[in-house]
């Protein structure tokens, strides 16, 4: 929230963190998946390709060039924008934190509602992989792969890989 590592307790602005675990155990494909666990945050995709955002009841609905969104949706610190790829699945990250009130003076414009910041796994020295499958009716397939590959004592590849998949789940009347 302060643009360095402190306590949460420490941090003088409303804020709400969820964790890598959370994310596992409320299965939370992408944003949209969290605004239940967090008080305020509402998320509209319907969509896909233009969610909104909502905090505290604040939020930009015109989607016309030239406007910002009122929460603004950081990934690493780089500015995601409006499109659809805020949506990004949840593959690996290490937190989500959403920050409510206007944190404008560490984010700059486009978070007068609040601004939500995606934090990602930083590659590591160590080798390391993991895969995941899910499946669930109507042939849902959800698949996701990562892997983390050393290259030098300071550099290092982090690979990840998504596939999702499912049937349609209405039944036309006339053909069953």
């Amino acid at each position: 929230a302060q643009s360095r590592e402190q306590e949460l307790q420490d941090v003088p602005i409303a804020l709400q963190v969820v964790n890598a675990q959370m994310l596992d155990d409320v299965v939370a494909r992408d944003l949209s998946g969290i605004d239940m666990f967090v008080p305020g945050l509402v998320v509209n995709a319907q969509h896909p390709t233009q969610p909104s955002f909502q905090l505290r009841g604040i939020s930009t609905d015109d989607f016309g060039i030239g406007t910002d969104p009122a929460v603004g949706v950081y990934v690493d610190g780089v500015y995601a924008g409006r499109g659809g790829g805020v949506l990004l699945p949840f593959t690996d990250l290490e937190r989500v934190e959403v920050l409510k009130g206007a944190p404008g003076a560490l984010f700059g414009r486009n978070t007068a509602a609040g601004a939500i910041s995606i934090i990602t796994h930083r590659p590591g020295s160590e080798a390391e992989g993991r895969a995941r499958v899910r499946l669930a009716e109507y042939g849902k397939q959800y698949v996701d792969a990562m892997a983390n590959i050393p290259v030098s004592e300071d550099s290092a590849f982090r690979l990840n890989g998504v596939f999702n998949q499912a049937d349609g789940w209405i039944q036309d009347a006339n053909t069953g």
